[in-house]
């Protein structure tokens, strides 16, 4: 169960920034809230990355990935038997002004070392953009065996996998 309500974070985040926005004074609407009048991608996340990529990423054998659609948001998790560990990507379409816009909200969001302009993290999700999808992607490991340097590095592989499927 607390596994499964931290891999929901990462659409709980979207939701916090555009509240967040309003509340220092960016000119939100609700045609700005992530996903409001927006169709859930039109990419499955499950194709982006394989089994095998997210079993080499995250450093444990995972088990078959749980999609799912809320509206807003396609999910892809893959995890390890014991649910320790996990990769977990979600796709929005999002025109890049869309995206842009979020960047700029994001003053203590860091941009991406290895992915260029159209990435950064923020809230320990990575963000990124290509052809109007943006992918959140999260890493995780409840066993205390990766160092935050490590997570960060599993992150940009996978959206590096990933984005070279867009």
């Amino acid at each position: 169960m607390r596994t499964n309500a931290r891999i929901g974070s990462c659409a709980g985040v979207a939701a916090a920034v555009w509240i967040l926005a309003g509340a220092i004074g960016f000119n939100a609407t609700a045609a700005d809230a992530p996903g409001h009048g927006r169709q859930s991608a039109n990419v499955d996340p499950c194709k982006l990355i394989s089994a095998a990529e997210a079993q080499s990423i995250l450093g444990v054998s995972v088990t078959a990935p749980q999609s799912s659609d809320d509206g807003t948001f396609r999910h892809c998790v893959y995890s390890s038997a014991d649910k320790r560990n996990y990769l977990r990507l979600e796709a929005l379409n999002a025109p890049k002004a869309f995206f842009e816009r979020w960047m700029k909200l994001k003053e203590h969001g860091l941009p991406s070392r290895q992915l260029g302009n159209d990435a950064y993290t923020s809230s320990g999700v990575l963000l990124v953009w290509k052809n109007g999808i943006q992918l959140n992607i999260s890493v995780g490991d409840d066993s205390g065996n990766s160092s935050v340097q490590g997570l960060e590095d599993a992150k940009e592989r996978a959206a590096q996998i990933a984005l070279s499927r867009l």
